[in-house]
C-alpha cells in the first residue's frame, strides 16, 4: 500500500474543493481512506493497483485531522492535517534561493513559528516522461514541514515571504509547495 508522495503528516489540503486521494496497492484490493469523519472507498485496479477517492470539500480548517489509509492488514497514517490554501511556486534560481541565505534573515528565521504554514519542498527532478510519482529521495522536506527556526531557512524565500503574509493576513492555513531549479525551463519543472 502506497499514496501518492504529496500526502503526508503536517500536508495542507485545499478548502472548498474535493479532496481527491491516490496511490497504489495490490490489484484487486480494496482500499479504505478516513479523513476525520468522512471515509471513502475504492478498488486497486490495473496492472499497477492504481486507486483514487474523493472526500467532500471542506471549509478551511485549522483543527488538525488524521488521515487513516487502509487495505488488507496495510496502514498508512497521516496526522496533524489542516484545510487551508495551497500554492504551487515555480521558477528558476530566484525562487529556489533559501530564506538563510538572504540579508538579514535572522530577523524573518526568528518569527517563522508560524504552525499554520506549511512547506512542501520538491529537488529537482527533470524526466523526458510524465512521472506517476515523486521520488522519495526528491522530496527535500522529507514531506510536509511547519514553518518554523528549524525549517524556514532552507525554503525558498520568495515563497515564505508570501506565504507568512498571506497566511497572517487571512488566519488559514496556507502550504507552499515549491519546485525550482535555476536555469531550468517551465515545461522541465
Amino acid at each position: 500500500l502506497k499514496v501518492h508522495g504529496i500526502f503526508a503528516s503536517n500536508m495542507v489540503l485545499q478548502r472548498d474543493k474535493p479532496i481527491v486521494v491516490w496511490g497504489w496497492a495490490e490489484p484487486g484490493k480494496p482500499v479504505s481512506v478516513v479523513l476525520g469523519k468522512d471515509k471513502a472507498e475504492a478498488k486497486a485496479a490495473g496492472d499497477k493497483g492504481v486507486w483514487e477517492v474523493t472526500l467532500p470539500a471542506r471549509e478551511a480548517s485549522a483543527e488538525p485531522q488524521a488521515m487513516v489509509v487502509t487495505t488488507g492488514s496495510e496502514k498508512v497514517e497521516m496526522a496533524n492535517i489542516v484545510v487551508g490554501d495551497v500554492w504551487v511556486m515555480t521558477g528558476q534560481s530566484n525562487m529556489a534561493f533559501g530564506l538563510g541565505k538572504t540579508q538579514h534573515a535572522d530577523i524573518e528565521i526568528a518569527q517563522s513559528n508560524l504552525p499554520l504554514l506549511r512547506f512542501f519542498s520538491i529537488d529537482p527532478n527533470e524526466q523526458s516522461a510524465p512521472q506517476d510519482d515523486i521520488p522519495a529521495e526528491k522530496i527535500s522536506t522529507k514531506g510536509w514541514a511547519v514553518s518554523g527556526p528549524e525549517t524556514s531557512p532552507d525554503f525558498s524565500c520568495i515563497g515564505y515571504i508570501f506565504g507568512a503574509r498571506l497566511q497572517r493576513s487571512l488566519g488559514i492555513p496556507i502550504g507552499l509547495i515549491k519546485s525550482a531549479r535555476g536555469g531550468a525551463s517551465i515545461e522541465a519543472i
